[in-house]
């Protein structure tokens, strides 16, 4: 009878673990079904409130992982190329990994382009990981959605090849660095940055046409910037000296200025608007400025801690076709994120941006419990088929 007894409990144990992998994980019935099962891990990744108070489409979400016991690190490719993300629906995201460091001091930087909308409640992602044998999973321009005309990380040392620093879309708005040694690349406010001296330092893409904005194109430009300065004129934007047209964002009197000119060639037609504060304190700051070529200019620090804005509806000419630039040598301090975009940026994409690159941690992503893959139910039922032979032979061998 013990033989027939313990053999009926492993029985038990086999149909349990053939019919209960929900209630050994509960977490994992509400799952989507695993993308595929050449990766063997994957983890949920929860998305808080961005402070949008409206959904926001095909938004790039900084998935950044920082966690030093976090298993991901342990069980990816050294260089990152098999993780991957889907949306909640299972279906695969867009992504750009812009840091991946898996031994040392651990950390993940990953873009993901949450094509659903960005919830106003909280979004929820899967990352896939662990396929030795995978080819780089990224989509790098296909990240950035076509409104993006420049995306600039400067994670690049200005040591390397020339174009350094890569833009990310599929304009190919790269940078060429001159005054500038590998030195210059320093920590930013999400991995690397540039680090600006005032007196040759400089980043230029060279005439860029997908940069250029005609009399009734919108735009908006951003960057993180750290200062001390007093004057940096323009910090980025694309300037012109032979007619002065051009748009960028600068320090003047510590306080953040936009000007976009729309000279003529014979005389300057400034459009300028500029933050009542000051913020030459050496603190990262998020500078946007934003043109509605029928409405209003606007600047926007730090996610909408100061918003200013005037009407510019009568500024009607182009931007003409100079060079975008970095500093333009004039400019001392640290510039991280440099993004121009083909339309105006409304007040909760803006803010979402900032709150997600903040490290504020009550808007820090969560990373759930990894989840392995599941045992094939014919590898389970072959179990449950071996069990029931060794009870029978037992039977058998004791009747």
């Amino acid at each position: 009878m013990c033989i027939v007894r313990t053999c009926r409990s492993f029985l038990l144990v086999l149909l349990l673990i053939a019919g209960g992998l929900s209630w050994v994980c509960p977490a994992a019935s509400a799952a989507p079904t695993w993308y595929d099962t050449d990766w063997l891990c994957r983890q949920e990744v929860t998305v808080p409130a961005m402070g949008n108070a409206s959904s926001l489409d095909s938004f790039p979400v900084l998935v950044k992982l920082t966690s030093q016991g976090n298993p991901l690190f342990d069980k990816a490719q050294s260089t990152g190329q098999d993780i991957f993300f889907t949306d909640s629906a299972g279906t695969k995201l867009n992504h750009e990994i812009e840091y991946y460091q898996g031994t040392g001091t651990k950390e993940l930087d990953a873009w993901v382009r949450v094509d659903d909308p960005l919830s106003a409640a909280g979004t929820t992602l899967y990352m896939y990981y662990e396929n030795a044998s995978a080819g780089d999973q990224q989509q790098v321009n296909a990240t950035w959605h076509g409104d993006f005309r420049l995306v600039q990380h400067f994670q690049e040392s200005p040591a390397d090849s020339t174009p350094q620093m890569k833009d990310s879309t599929t304009n190919n708005n790269h940078g060429t660095c001159s005054g500038m040694t590998g030195a210059n690349q320093v920590p930013g406010n999400v991995d690397g940055s540039l680090s600006f001296d005032g007196v040759n330092d400089q980043v230029s893409t060279g005439p860029r046409p997908s940069l250029d904005f005609d009399v009734d194109e919108d735009f908006t430009i951003e960057a993180w910037i750290k200062t001390t300065d007093d004057w940096g004129y323009p910090a980025v934007g694309k300037y012109c000296d032979t007619n002065v047209k051009g748009y960028w964002l600068a320090v003047l009197g510590g306080k953040f200025d936009l000007r976009v000119s729309i000279a003529d060639g014979v005389g300057a037609a400034y459009y300028t608007l500029r933050t009542d504060n000051t913020y030459n304190d050496d603190q990262w700051h998020h500078f946007v400025g934003v043109a509605d070529r029928n409405g209003l200019g606007q600047i926007y620090v730090d996610g909408g801690a100061e918003v200013k804005q005037s009407n510019m509806s009568s500024e009607n000419g182009d931007t003409g076709t100079g060079s975008f630039l970095m500093s333009r040598s004039n400019f001392a301090g640290t510039i991280d994120e440099v993004r121009v975009s083909g339309i105006v940026r409304g007040a909760d994409w803006i803010a979402a941006t900032f709150n997600n690159q903040s490290g504020d941690p009550l808007y820090a992503l969560t990373f759930g419990d990894q989840s392995r893959l599941p045992e094939p139910a014919t590898a389970v039922l072959f179990a449950l088929g071996a069990g029931l032979v060794a009870m029978r032979r037992r039977r058998r061998t004791h009747a």
